[in-house]
């Protein structure tokens, strides 16, 4: 969802440990050269332990694609398996076609099978995913398994992986003659505070971004402290992250934003579930005209004139049944017509003092109320109806459900209905463009034929439903900060949504893109980034 905005070629923050994205610092780097070590020169079982969503699997993925070709791999993912089914499984691996099934000659067939791999000079690996969730008759299993060998060398190298339960499990008394088998323990630890910064930047980049990096020191300082270091939890709370600032039209990531990803994952205590919107469904009408924003993010001042009508709560109005307030000390005069009459004169033999006027109702009040009606006031902008017209396009119904449930029902009742001009048939056609508009999404077209995609360029704004006399002074502000340059926009529909790009330059590498990025005025380079011309064809 959020790719083009941030300039990547896929998602960054993915739960599935994919190796281009294996983090070498926080000595993950040292850990798998160790392991790498102790499997090809030690003839012991090697463990290693950490915590859930500490990087372990990953671990064991790099392990597998790092180890020499003249080592053969088994890789077990279900562990919770009986003792035979554990050493069927390993057969299968290695592929032995088996005319038994019994423990006895399942074991014969596999030794049989080594003792050839050894004499070949090829050596044979297991390694034993989420080790801890093993059955104990599995775990002796393994013991029997690892006294396999020849006269000087060891048929076959194992390699568990758990979590720090394992290590109370190898502690019972009946697995010590397992766990003195163990020669080396790696403790695979949380990422240090003040690695996390560097961990988003390499995930960032790895992904394809180009430029500064998105997630403030602040940010990533809160990241840190709620993940807990923990890998998993840190890519939960960076992705949803990047889709908070994405729905507010924001390229850099701040501590609202975190807050709101912690909030939707769970990892802090939720707000009433009135004051708290989906993250996905804000994400999806974040890019509209009238964007939805969580009320999280109330706090910060909007950027748009829009945004500000958004921002502004509803005026409530008070119960009718509420006793009228007292009238003001003084008050304009009233038409004849309107004006009650004065009361009678006191008995008493000085002139009586004008009683002060009673405020008459502006329009006939139910019996129920003497409040007067409230003054006029401009409706407030609706949001449900393009939240989910928005979701429909895009996401199914599902999603717009979830839009359409995310406000009270009262409160959806009072809006009034959305007034937005319809989108053009045409990416090209946008006759309520203005001047400086229209010229720049001319030089575009010209442009656009002759640059070749492997060219870059440079992205100054991403807009998404903007109003165009607030894109008439980006276009005037990016022409007086940068006079020499060729200012374009493209124009284009997502959906029912219409976005326009602000970009500028056109360059033959990514490197003369980058120096040219680094050269604009800070008001641009905090927020820009390049990207490829292949990606808007």
């Amino acid at each position: 969802m959020y790719l083009d905005h941030y300039g990547l070629r896929e998602a960054p923050f993915r739960l599935t440990p994919l190796t281009d994205f294996f983090f070498t610092g926080a000595q993950r780097g040292a850990t798998v050269d160790a392991l790498l070590y102790a499997v090809l020169h030690d003839e012991g079982i090697v463990q290693v332990s950490g915590e859930v969503g500490a990087g372990k699997t990953m671990l064991c993925r790099v392990l597998l694609e790092r180890l020499p070709d003249t080592v053969d791999t088994v890789y077990l993912a279900n562990p919770s398996l009986a003792p035979d089914d554990l050493l069927q499984a390993i057969a299968t691996e290695l592929g032995l076609s088996l005319g038994s099934d019994r423990a006895g000659a399942l074991l014969g067939a596999v030794q049989d099978d080594l003792v050839r791999r050894h004499g070949d000079g090829r050596r044979v690996v297991v390694l034993i995913d989420e080790a801890h969730a093993m059955p104990a008759a599995s775990l002796e299993q393994i013991r029997l398994l690892s006294n396999l060998e020849t006269g000087r060398h060891k048929l076959l190298q194992l390699v568990l992986f758990g979590q720090p339960e394992l290590d109370a499990l190898l502690g019972g008394r009946d697995m010590r003659q397992l766990k003195d088998r163990i020669t080396h323990h790696f403790r695979l630890s949380p990422l240090p505070p003040d690695e996390v910064a560097a961990y988003l930047d390499f995930r960032m980049h790895a992904a394809g971004y180009r430029g500064p990096a998105v997630f403030s020191p602040a940010a990533a300082r809160q990241i840190a402290r709620i993940a807990e270091g923990l890998t998993r939890r840190i890519n939960v709370l960076a992705d949803k992250s990047l889709l908070a600032a994405y729905s507010q039209n924001r390229h850099v990531v701040a501590p609202a934003h975190v807050t709101a990803a912690a909030h939707d994952a769970e990892y802090i205590p939720a707000r009433p579930p009135r004051r708290v919107w989906p993250l996905a469904a804000a994400a999806l009408a974040g890019a509209m005209a009238a964007t939805v924003i969580p009320r999280w993010f109330t706090h910060e001042a909007p950027s748009h004139p829009a945004d500000m009508a958004l921002a502004t709560p509803p005026t409530n109005t008070p119960p009718a049944d509420t006793p009228p307030a007292a009238p003001p000390p003084a008050k304009a005069p009233q038409p004849e017509a309107e004006r009650p009459a004065p009361p009678p004169p006191a008995k008493a033999k000085a002139p009586p003092a004008p009683a002060a006027p009673a405020p008459a109702p502006a329009a006939p009040a139910p019996a129920t109320s003497t409040r007067p009606a409230p003054p006029d006031a401009p409706p407030a902008k609706p949001v449900v109806n393009q939240v989910t017209t928005t979701l429909a396009a895009e996401a199914g119904p599902a999603a717009a459900t979830l839009a359409t449930i995310a406000e009270p029902p009262a409160t959806v009742a009072a809006r009034a209905p959305v007034n937005t001009a319809p989108a053009t048939d045409s990416d090209t056609d946008a006759p309520d463009f203005g001047p400086l508009a229209r010229a720049a999404l001319a030089a575009q077209t010209q442009w656009m034929p002759t640059a070749p995609d492997a060219h870059w360029f440079i992205q100054l704004h991403t807009n998404t439903d903007l109003d165009y006399t607030y894109l008439e002074h980006q276009l005037e502000a990016a022409r007086s900060a940068l006079p020499e340059a060729d200012i374009r926009i493209y124009s284009t529909h997502l959906g029912e949504r219409h976005r326009v790009g602000v970009i500028t330059g056109s360059y033959a590498t990514e490197q003369d893109a980058m120096a040219a990025l680094r050269a604009l005025p800070d008001t641009y380079r905090k927020a820009a980034y390049i990207r490829q011309v292949r990606r808007l064809r």
